[in-house]
């Protein structure tokens, strides 16, 4: 990442309408980190971990956004295809596998704590080091997928290609495990739909839709006819689910409510940057425990403080709303809908998702963001 950095400000210096933004919030994030180490005698590795978190990868999506060309942009999908072949035959020798097997080894020994969908059949890590990361990438996935049938001949991606990592890829999602995945996926077919309908061109628009439809179709017959085990344990799970937690929307839901609860009670400057991610309570000794909350949006505050944790917060949400609006511009003028089926994926993911908890979701949500801001360029530059 630091090389990405350093030869991007070789070639093309800072002077970029998004550079000075990012200083002041980096330069305020760093104070603010500092000041609590210092203030809550935190290992100074928290507040660095706080950091990378909120703020390191934040250029990598921008400068994607500013170099990336067609040529490349082809090369990073034929090899996103290419890489979920092995990472679906990896999951699916996971699933067959019992619980206990080395292969769905995560970052410790204990068998107990391995995340499963039902007794004895496992929720598939993927080559990460917990399950959440491979139900991400399974998602995005989904959406590159979707984005390469519809602009296979522009990205030069053979059929070969796209029928054998199209099927890699509709078996990482029937085999997730998880509700996760299925909501990504929800978001994504629906953002393909809304891109269809709002497309400049009616003939492209109704062709998406028609394209959308058959592969929702494809996976469905996946997931019930080829997998069966996996869509009754995915079954079973659900309902056990809403026995124990209720509505799953409103699980959803109660993570925005829980924005305001540290208003009452976090310290106004926060309990320090990083100190409620992963690593964090790791480093502290409470990594079994959600200290600082589960949720993404009420862990922000808990670790920034209310004063600045809700602009933060706020800055957020703005980028998501600008992110939509680039994105469904690009594909109403242009008829390209790959940044607005992207963001699907994204827009979720970097709203809410737990991008300062877990390090593999921060680097999978700005990769992505990335890539929807240089397919919303790339739609608007001849090639």
């Amino acid at each position: 990442m630091l090389l990405i950095y350093a030869f991007y400000v070789k070639d093309f210096g800072v002077q970029r309408w998004w550079f000075n933004y990012y200083a002041i919030l980096s330069a305020l994030i760093v104070v603010l980190a500092l000041s609590q180490a210092i203030y809550w005698q935190l290992p100074i590795i928290i507040p660095a971990l706080g950091v990378r978190s909120y703020v390191f990868y934040i250029p990598l999506a921008f400068i994607m956004a500013d170099v990336l060309t067609h040529r490349q942009m082809g090369r990073i999908l034929r090899f996103l295809l290419w890489v979920s072949i092995p990472v679906g035959i990896l999951v699916l020798v996971q699933f067959l596998s019992p619980v206990a097997h080395p292969i769905n080894k995560g970052t410790s020994d204990d068998v107990a704590k391995r995340f499963t969908v039902v007794q004895d059949i496992i929720r598939p890590y993927g080559p990460f080091t917990f399950t959440a990361a491979q139900a991400h990438f399974g998602a995005m996935m989904l959406a590159i997928l979707a984005i390469c049938v519809d602009g296979r001949r522009k990205y030069e991606i053979s059929i070969f290609l796209l029928l054998i990592s199209g099927f890699s890829i509709l078996t990482m999602g029937a085999l997730s495990g998880g509700r996760t995945y299925f909501g990504f996926a929800i978001l994504v077919v629906t953002a393909c739909i809304f891109s269809g309908f709002s497309v400049s061109r009616v003939v492209d628009g109704a062709k998406r839709i028609f394209l959308v439809f058959c592969g929702v179709g494809v996976f469905l017959t996946v997931f019930i006819f080829v997998f069966p085990r996996s869509f009754a344990a995915m079954t079973e799970r659900q309902l056990a689910a809403q026995s124990v937690e209720g509505s799953t929307v409103g699980r959803v839901l109660n993570g925005f409510y829980e924005i305001v609860d540290p208003f009452f009670y976090a310290p106004l400057f926060g309990y320090g940057v990083g100190a409620g991610s992963n690593a964090g309570r790791s480093i502290m000794g409470t990594a079994d425990a959600f200290t600082l909350g589960e949720t993404e949006w009420a862990r922000m505050v808990n670790e920034l403080g209310p004063i600045i944790g809700y602009p933060v917060f706020g800055l957020r949400v703005l980028l998501v709303v600008w992110l939509m609006r680039v994105a469904f511009s690009a594909n109403q003028r242009t008829s390209d809908g790959s940044a607005l089926i992207l963001f699907g994926f994204s827009g979720y993911l970097l709203l809410a998702g737990q991008v300062t908890l877990q390090n593999q979701l921060l680097a999978i949500c700005w990769f992505s963001v990335g890539l929807l801001m240089a397919f919303a360029r790339l739609a608007r530059t001849p090639q």
